[in-house]
């Protein structure tokens, strides 16, 4: 086999079988985030709700048989399922790291998603996109495989994917000084939607299949309103 067969990536479908390696691949990739702070069980619930939710879209790229990044997501309103499904291992890594109350970022996310798991969304700014939009939930690729473009398949698959299940819009939040991942979303054409003095801002995209979309909203590209849609 050569080198340059070594390094072909495919993007298949996340299987539960998998999960622990692409849990254990975000720890990784995320070290010092939400999701890891609440450790592997917990990961491994949120991974496995997006495998096993009808509508959910769960991918992996894999090198050599081997996750090396994944991306999860699904069509807005998808938050109070998935808040209630992760809600025990979430509490049960509270539990056991009781000095995360004392962060205030992680304050503020846990009351944001205890918010949504009561089905309580606050406004946030979000882009009035036309509906169905899918959200990109997740997205990770593994430190020592980055550079590699892999990222931008991981998008160019959930997009697809996205697509075949009939969405109009893609839609994401990401951290403000996340840069990289911001100039990866751009180059794919992704459009910038910043939230004030949030802590992340939104990146969206309209999937024109036909006219249908460019017709709802004739001389622009989007419009908001400040409702989040979800």
């Amino acid at each position: 086999m050569t080198g340059e067969q070594q390094q072909s990536i495919e993007v298949v479908h996340m299987s539960l079988d998998r999960i622990r390696d692409v849990a254990a691949l975000h720890r990784m990739a995320f070290s010092g985030y939400l999701n890891t702070k609440l450790g592997l069980p917990y990961l491994r619930a949120f991974l496995r709700w997006f495998c096993e939710g009808e509508e959910a879209i769960a991918l992996c790229a894999l090198r050599a048989g081997e996750p090396v990044g994944y991306v999860v997501g699904a069509p807005l309103g998808y938050t109070q399922a998935l808040n209630r499904s992760v809600f025990v291992p979430a509490l049960a890594g509270i539990l056991l790291r009781p000095w995360l109350i004392f962060d205030g970022h992680f304050r503020q996310t846990v009351a944001g998603r205890w918010q949504a798991w009561r089905g309580r969304d606050p406004l946030d700014d979000a882009p009035d996109l036309p509906m169905p939009t899918f959200s990109l939930v997740g997205i990770a690729v593994h430190p020592a495989a980055r550079g590699k473009r892999i990222g931008q398949q991981l998008i160019d698959a959930f997009e697809a994917q996205a697509r075949a299940a009939g969405a109009c819009a893609l839609r994401l939040s990401v951290y403000s000084d996340n840069k990289a991942a911001q100039r990866l979303y751009t180059r794919a054409g992704w459009s910038h939607h910043p939230r004030g003095g949030a802590h992340a801002d939104y990146y969206y995209k309209l999937l024109e299949k036909d006219s249908t979309v460019a017709s709802a909203f004739p001389g622009a590209s989007v419009h908001f309103t400040g409702k989040d849609g979800r």
